[in-house]
């Protein structure tokens, strides 16, 4: 007989979520289909100039929070990268620990991947990604949670954006009217 063990994450009384191997034949409950979607966005130069203080909205929000309550639907980020297709002249004021986000939220509420460190825009042909962190917790009682924070009360709306942290940098600075940095993110959607 062959057994085949998958890997799932639990969360125990203290509400950590660890992973445990068991036998598939010990789940229950249905497979649920995925659907994935993908959206991309091509970034100006202004914007791409101006990404340390003004987040770029690559999903659009299906609902506006205020900051009160949880989603009834969650656009989750599974991946994203983008691609420097054309930039003629590279930037300036780009801090050596410049960390590229996907996150939640239009106006950056919640911080969803973990930092892309590096320049994103650091010439032509350049492709980098992104790979949110892992959801933990569960959807009882309004709580979902990645890197241990809540969202509940927590998000402006539920959009997915592109965010830099330049680390006190301010804006790039340079660039060239005809640069520009095409975003891709694969997400999915869930009703919670």
């Amino acid at each position: 007989m062959t057994r085949r063990l998958v890997k799932i994450r639990d969360v125990d009384e203290q509400g950590v979520s660890r992973p445990q191997w068991v036998d598939e034949s010990e789940l229950t409950g249905e497979a649920t289909e995925v659907t994935v979607f993908s959206l991309t966005v091509e970034l100006t130069n202004a914007e791409i100039i101006a990404l340390p203080v003004t987040p770029i909205v690559i999903v659009p929000p299906t609902e506006i929070l205020n900051y009160e309550g949880f989603p009834t639907r969650l656009q989750i980020p599974l991946f994203g990268f983008t691609l420097a297709t054309n930039i003629a002249v590279e930037y300036s004021n780009v801090h050596a620990g410049v960390q590229w986000f996907i996150n939640l939220g239009s106006d950056n509420s919640f911080t969803f991947s973990g930092p892309l460190k590096g320049s994103a825009i650091a010439g032509t042909g350049g492709v980098t990604w992104f790979s949110p962190a892992q959801i933990t917790g569960t959807s009882e009682g309004a709580t979902i949670a990645a890197f241990g924070s809540n969202l509940n009360n927590s998000l402006l709306d539920n959009a997915i954006v592109l965010a830099v942290n330049n680390q006190g940098n301010g804006i790039f600075e340079g660039g060239d009217a005809a640069n520009s940095l095409i975003v891709t993110v694969l997400y999915t959607v869930i009703d919670v």
